[in-house]
């Protein structure tokens, strides 16, 4: 592409990649704004036994709109799924390259999430999310072939433009609009055998108390989620606007938010004893709904 792109070392990696589209396209919002504007800050799912796909396996189609709200449209492209017959990834491959060569920027999703730097004859270079190559995430796709992602899960193909942006005031409200739905409405997001929203809270209280759960899920699913609600709680600490009754409690909302980050990235660590992760999981769940509570009784509609 002829202008850099780097997609920054976030745990949420599907916001890294937002973050690096709307920074190529030069968009005036910043990494906590993107979390709280785009509802990603508020999403938490957990899967049985803590599996690491929890991050990952919801529902994005609404989060995915939201993001035009700030100046970026996402269009999915297509979807390559394990063992299908060539002809569908090699179309999606040739509308990478126009796409790229109109200047759009092209996001994959799979394990993680990365996007498309570069493109020559042999295949397509990659971001980097963490500065160096894992196993889940590869530096090079091979032409034709994606051989690297051969035993990876339905690769998405994500396209991303500049859009017009809506005004401020009005996408603050389709935040928290949106933050309302995912606890109020979560089977509008939730996949088959996952719990969303507040349903999360006792898949992950359930496993940790079993001692029968996926450790470094336990570990990624804490790290990720804990993540988004330090970006948004954050960002809703430093809000202001000229309604000052409603300021104050957004900035009260980002106080829970970040004691709430807090607890749940203190059961992070794999050599917290599991009595622990369980106590501080739990305390979580209350912070989780007062937070909720909280939301619903603020002065912004």
């Amino acid at each position: 592409m002829s202008k850099a792109l780097h997609q920054p070392p976030l745990n949420t990696s599907q916001m890294g990649m937002v973050i690096a589209a709307a920074n190529y396209f030069d968009l005036p919002v910043t990494t906590k704004q993107a979390f709280f504007e785009s509802g990603h800050g508020f999403m938490v799912n957990t899967g049985k036994d803590m599996c690491p796909s929890g991050p990952y396996v919801w529902d994005a189609r609404r989060f995915r709109s939201q993001l035009s709200n700030f100046g970026l449209h996402a269009q999915t492209l297509g979807t390559v799924f394990p063992g299908e017959a060539d002809d569908n990834r090699l179309n999606l491959q040739s509308q990478i390259r126009h796409a790229m060569q109109a200047g759009k920027v092209i996001g994959l999703g799979h394990w993680d999430y990365q996007v498309v730097l570069d493109a020559n004859d042999q295949g397509f270079q990659l971001s980097q999310p963490w500065d160096s190559e894992t196993p889940t995430t590869p530096g090079f796709l091979t032409a034709d072939s994606w051989k690297e992602l051969a035993n990876a899960p339905p690769i998405e193909v994500i396209a991303f433009t500049k859009c017009e942006p809506l005004d401020d005031v009005i996408r603050t409200d389709a935040a928290l609009q949106y933050a309302l739905d995912v606890f109020n409405s979560p089977e509008d997001f939730q996949h088959p055998g996952y719990g969303l929203g507040l349903n999360a809270y006792p898949i992950w209280r359930d496993s940790l108390s079993h001692e029968t759960y996926d450790m470094h899920g336990q570990w990624w699913n804490a790290t990720v989620w804990s993540e988004c609600r330090l970006m948004t709680g954050q960002y809703m600490q430093d809000f202001s606007s000229a309604n000052s009754a409603f300021t104050k409690g957004l900035n009260a909302l980002g106080d829970l938010y970040v004691k709430l980050a807090e607890t749940i990235c203190e059961s992070a660590p794999q050599d917290v004893p599991n009595r622990k992760k369980l106590e501080l999981i739990s305390q979580a769940e209350e912070l989780e709904n007062q937070c909720v509570n909280h939301l619903r009784t603020l002065p912004w509609n």
